[in-house]
């Protein structure tokens, strides 16, 4: 058979760690849809973050026993998601990385196109697609912009700043489900992961600019990953303008300390508090317009 670059990439081993809980049909789905990857050379770890469900250890257990990729490992007690998600990545070997939710749906290219990003831009660290948000039918609640804007240029600041003044409704904390090169996730995970953690509330997208601060990113426009929304959850349609979204006051000064402790230097630092002060006016301006249904170009 002639040597392709599909053939070749899939020779590319990617460590996929799923930190998983209590939601044992998310995990079938999950573990499923990874079996249907195009690229086939891919190991899992299933970290069971002591579930008292005891089908999700039953579930997990008929893949293993079907499928030699996959691991399955319960934690003695709960970690809380901050540690489990560490613990994935911390035993990932092998060249490409992968976190992967319980309860997400990813189209069969998912890895082969993320691995061929990363071929194809040796500076890039990290490569993602477009997400989309989709009920338990698969149907689109919320729709995202192309991705493709997160591509980095020749100017790492000024792909920190595109990052930062990014509206957090619009889905930019997905890119943490994207594909790693190990070493260099491994190592921001390292430096970054206890301070992007020292307040939940947007951990993933403070982690993300501290590896972007140090790392090119690759992203793309097309939809291989579909983020699942349970029943329960109310989807509001989204305001005339995305840049009134803005975090809680009362969350300000953490959002803002945790940006700047995992900043590279004390330049990226205060570009980011300048960055994030300038989100917050905007947010105020924007909300102001929304409230009043003005419409703008700005």
């Amino acid at each position: 058979m002639p040597t392709t670059q599909t053939s070749a990439s899939e020779q590319e081993h990617v460590f996929i760690g799923i930190p998983c809980y209590n939601r044992p049909e998310g995990l079938a789905r999950t573990l499923t849809c990874l079996q249907k990857q195009s690229h086939e050379n891919w190991s899992v770890l299933i970290s069971d973050n002591c579930s008292p469900n005891a089908a999700v250890e039953e579930t997990a257990l008929a893949f293993t026993a079907k499928d030699t990729r996959i691991t399955y490992f319960k934690q003695p007690q709960n970690l809380g998601p901050k540690e489990n998600f560490r613990y994935v990545v911390e035993q990932a070997k092998g060249p490409f990385f992968m976190w992967a939710s319980d309860d997400d749906y990813w189209e069969p290219s998912f890895i082969e196109s993320n691995i061929a990003q990363l071929l194809k831009f040796d500076e890039a660290q990290l490569s993602f697609c477009t997400p989309q948000v989709v009920d338990e039918n698969e149907n689109e609640l919320i729709f995202y912009e192309g991705f493709s804007r997160f591509h980095f240029t020749n100017n790492r600041g000024h792909d920190c700043q595109r990052f930062i003044k990014d509206p957090e409704i619009l889905g930019k904390a997905n890119l943490i489900y994207g594909i790693y090169r190990t070493s260099p996730v491994q190592s921001v995970v390292k430096n970054s992961w206890d301070l992007a953690w020292s307040n939940d509330w947007g951990a993933d997208v403070v982690f993300l600019y501290s590896f972007i601060s140090r790392h090119p990113i690759t992203a793309t426009d097309q939809k291989l990953l579909k983020k699942f929304v349970p029943p329960s959850v109310k989807i509001y349609p989204l305001r005339k303008h995305p840049k009134s979204y803005f975090i809680k006051s009362n969350r300000y000064a953490s959002y803002l300390s945790r940006f700047k402790a995992v900043a590279p230097s004390a330049e990226f630092a205060e570009a980011a508090e300048k960055a994030l002060r300038q989100r917050l006016r905007e947010s105020r301006f924007y909300k102001f317009l929304s409230f009043f249904n003005v419409k703008t170009n700005r």
